[in-house]
This record gives structure tokens, sequence and C-alpha cells, in this order.
């Protein structure tokens, strides 16, 4: 059972729903009316290598109370650079540092990314894993869709809706992709997810969560992955410049 406390692991990006949840209910065969169409769109997912997009997760608690949160994600991968934003942390990386800022802990990390490397012998293996393949691609194609059927895909303009249902003991209880066929881009990608109460049984009172993921974008603004708005380095030493009074953890 989802505790309160643990709802921030409910609610990460639309990605990690399709990965943490999708491997535990394998075994459906998707319809063949729409495949094809799914398929086209995901190849051209596979070129991706910059993007951005936003989610708003929503969340009811087996006691019925509710909350939310909004996120912001930015990948270049060309470049090796991430920026991802939410009211619990703050995450830059780009070539030559790593930030983050754990803002219900208070505190923040500033990491040179060939000292930490140096140090720890696997920052680079790591970052490159996470750039290695676009995960947007990679998710729907491995993980989707092997698990879904899939209803019939409905048109409209240059849009395209994708609807995916998965079996009735899996958390992910319905996928509704739609696709933008001029831009080549998602115009959306909603997930209903149920989290099931100490029984397990989906009747019994649990956790729901419903996450939409919208403003698809392959233009990113250069400033979000710039260290220089969150610190500098001053005769070595690090100097914040957001987030003042939170604990500092360095490598130089």
């Amino acid at each position: 059972m989802l505790k309160r406390n643990d709802y921030n692991a409910a609610l990460k990006p639309v990605l990690l729903f399709i990965c943490l949840f999708l491997l535990l209910c394998p075994g459906l065969q998707a319809a063949d009316a729409g495949w094809p169409e799914l398929k086209a769109a995901i190849t051209r997912l596979k070129s991706l290598r910059s993007y951005r997009y936003e989610t708003d997760t929503k969340v009811t608690f087996p006691d019925g109370k509710t909350d939310h949160k909004r996120a912001k994600v930015y990948m270049d991968a060309g470049k090796q650079r991430y920026c991802y934003i939410d009211r619990f942390q703050t995450l830059v990386l780009n070539e030559t540092w790593a930030y983050k800022a754990d803002h219900a802990r208070r505190q923040a990390s500033v990491f040179r990314v060939a000292a930490y490397n140096k140090k720890q012998g696997k920052y680079t293996a790591e970052i490159s894993k996470l750039f290695a393949s676009d995960p947007v691609a990679y998710f729907l194609d491995s993980l989707l869709l092997p698990s879904a059927h899939l209803a019939p895909p409905r048109n409209q303009g240059d849009l395209t809706t994708f609807t995916l249902t998965f079996a009735p003991d899996s958390y992910i209880e319905k996928v509704e992709i739609v696709y933008d066929n001029r831009r080549q881009l998602p115009e959306s990608i909603r997930i209903v997810a149920f989290y099931p109460g100490a029984t397990g049984s989906k009747t019994a009172r649990g956790t729901r969560s419903e996450t939409l993921s919208n403003h698809y974008a392959t233009d990113i603004p250069v400033s979000v992955f710039d260290e220089k708005q969150y610190f500098k380095v001053v005769q070595g030493k690090v100097q914040l410049l957001q987030f003042k009074n939170y604990s500092l953890t360095t490598t130089l």
C-alpha cells in the first residue's frame, strides 16, 4: 500500500510510470487496428535527441485526500544536458556541472563532473546510460506496447489518439496518447494508475493517480541548463545564488 509519506515516488514523470509498472503486467497482445500508426509514431520518437515537456500528476489517497505536483523536464541528449524541476527538487546536468537542490531536506549538491568522476569512477558511465537512447521511445516500444490492448485510433485533423488498456491486475489502467502528425511529437500522454490497498484487491481502497504530460516541444532555452543561475564558484568555493540557506555538499 502506498503511504502518504511515500507519494512522491508515485508522482514521477510519465515515463517513470511506464517503466516501473508495465514491467509488472506483461502478457496482453495489442490489437491489430492502429498498430502500424503507433509503431510509426514511436519510430519517429526514437530520432528525438532534444525535447521538453511538462507533467501534472494528481493523486487521491485511500482516505479521500488529494495532492498533486507539476514538473518540467528538459532533455538534450546530444550535449548530455538535462534539467528536471518540481516542488520537491531541482536537478541540472550539463557538460561541466551537476547540481541538485532537495527542497524537502533543504540540501544542495554541486559536483564538477570531471572531479566527481575521477573520485567516484562511475559518473560518466551512469550519465552515458541516461542519454544513450530516447527514453520515450524505449519505454513505449519495449514496455508499454507488449502489455497493452490497443483500441482503433481516432483521427481529428493532424491529431491521432491512441487508447491503450491493460489487464485487470495491472497497476496501469489506461494510457491515452494524442499524437500530432504534423509536428511529429506527442500532443499529450495521459496515464491512469491504481495502487491497491493492503489486500492487493482492486476493489479495496487504494491510491489512484492520473498523470498528464503535455507541452512537448523540441526547442529548449539554453538557459535552463545554465548552472550560473543557481551558484557560482569564488576562490575555489561554491556560493549558492538560490536557496542560500540550504546545507551544501560539493566536489570540485
